[in-house]
């Protein structure tokens, strides 16, 4: 159950339809947007990561939804982190994947490519979780 009112649970992650450009997401120049389908894109060649800090999130004890969708993938890894230090969800595959986690260490995050990978990744969301009494 998603935590919010009115149906309306509150998003954390700033852009994460990448309608405006890479605007408030950390990156290189090996990450570049891709304004057809507004997503972000990596091109073959380094491992940092795009991310976002997110200022509301509670480390170490609420859990978050994470939704994202990757397309258009071709090679390598991309993976997927809550905090610095969260081992992560490695994906290789296209698809539209919904993770819940808690943010371990800090309010940061990240997708970090392997050297190799190509692909897209947008539609990205992160909202709390309803706490079960």
């Amino acid at each position: 159950m998603i935590y919010g009112t009115a149906g309306n649970p509150p998003q954390e992650v700033k852009n994460g339809q990448f309608i405006q450009r890479l605007d408030k997401w950390t990156h290189n120049t090996k990450w570049v947007w891709a304004p057809d389908i507004k997503a972000a894109v990596h091109v073959s060649g380094d491992i940092v990561p795009i991310t976002q800090e997110l200022t509301n999130v509670v480390h170490t004890t609420i859990t978050y939804e994470v939704k994202y969708t990757i397309i258009d993938f071709t090679a390598g890894t991309v993976t997927v982190k809550l905090g610095s230090g969260d081992t992560g969800t490695v994906i290789s595959a296209n698809g539209s994947y919904i993770v819940e986690s808690v943010f371990t260490t800090d309010n940061e995050l990240s997708f970090t490519p392997t050297t190799d990978f190509i692909g897209y990744v947008t539609g990205v969301s992160v909202r709390k979780l309803k706490v079960q009494p």
